[in-house]
């Protein structure tokens, strides 16, 4: 089945979102909403328009991590970019430690937010690839920065997310370790907290939440929360995925059918092509169709997504080739 992707040890993937403490800005604005409707492509040169004519400018650095980092995600290009995103995250927390220094009230809380979150992200990428004590390094300095930031401005719903998945992802993986304990509740109510952020960076902690919930086997509330969102972002692919899961747990096949369909069809049309979208559609269809006992177009649709050319290096994507060998074994149990 399709499993969470993007969570794990202290961010989701960080979608765009409004900005305390900024006063309205054409390009930043339009960069955002590109960023939150997965357009990473526009939202880059819009943020290079805004560095172009000033570089120091602090929402736009952040932004500029936050693209490269969503796209990451949404892509599960790790391997392909961890060396780049940290040369990206490296050239950036210089910049705004720099600019901490010389700000003072929102404008530096905004500062140590942003840095805060871009060692979320610098944790995630690490942990993905396997670098577990960096990640863990980097997830610290992280969870230390997001709650300054909340003593400060509780209402901040924003930082909760990281503070969320920290205390929910760590107690999880790492409860044998020293002075972790248990914090999954505490998580919880932190991720649940960030969902009243405003939008679109409510986007993040919803997509965090429902997989938290789902864990705990509440599939019918993030059906409910997936489609209330699809309701307004019917190509996001990040709620697809989710609803798809969610019917599926709940036996409603039919229509986990039809929303990895669509999971498909939009991923296919994406530019470039979302190879881990494409092939983790492919096995909930045909998983939704073992489920049903329609061997017939189980088989076919079997055999399209194993004789689907998928250009180099993303034929090596973890969601890739974990999704083709998942199908693999479901098209043996019925081919004759």
């Amino acid at each position: 089945m399709i499993r969470c992707r993007g969570t794990l040890v202290v961010l989701s993937i960080i979608v765009g979102m409004s900005i305390p403490g900024r006063a309205g800005d054409a390009l930043l604005d339009s960069a955002l909403y590109c960023l939150g409707t997965q357009d990473y492509a526009h939202a880059e040169k819009l943020i290079s328009r805004i560095l172009a004519d000033n570089p120091s400018n602090i929402d736009a650095l952040y932004f500029r991590v936050a693209i490269e980092q969503s796209r990451i995600l949404d892509y599960e290009s790790y391997t392909i970019d961890q060396k780049s995103f940290a040369v990206l995250t490296d050239s950036v927390e210089n910049q705004l430690e720099r600019r901490l220094h010389t700000l003072t009230g929102r404008d530096s809380l905004r500062c140590l937010f942003y840095l805060g979150n871009i060692s979320g992200g610098e944790s995630l990428i690490m942990a993905k690839c396997g670098y577990w004590f960096g990640a863990v390094k980097q997830a610290m300095l992280s969870i230390n920065s997001l709650n300054r930031v909340v003593k400060c401005a509780p209402s901040m719903y924003e930082a909760y997310l990281g503070i969320g998945i920290f205390n929910y992802y760590l107690s999880v993986n790492f409860r044998w370790m020293p002075l972790i304990g248990n914090q999954i509740e505490e998580g919880i109510e932190n991720i649940r907290t960030a969902t009243r952020a405003p939008f679109p960076y409510d986007l993040a902690a919803k997509n965090s939440f429902c997989w938290v919930i789902m864990d705990k086997g509440n599939y019918r509330a993030a059906d409910s929360i997936a489609t209330a969102v699809l309701a307004e972002l019917p190509d996001n692919t990040i709620f697809l995925r989710i609803r798809a899961y969610a019917l599926a747990r709940q036996g409603r096949f039919g229509e986990s059918l039809t929303t990895s369909q669509r999971l498909v069809d939009v991923s296919k049309a994406r530019k470039p092509v979302n190879w881990s979208d494409v092939m983790t559609g492919y096995h909930s269809m045909i998983e939704c169709l073992d489920a049903m006992g329609d061997s017939r177009q189980l088989l076919a649709l079997a055999d399209e997504a194993t004789r689907m050319f998928v250009p180099r290096p993303y034929d090596k994507l973890p969601y890739v080739t974990e999704s083709r060998n998942a199908i693999c074994q479901l098209r043996k149990k019925y081919r004759k």
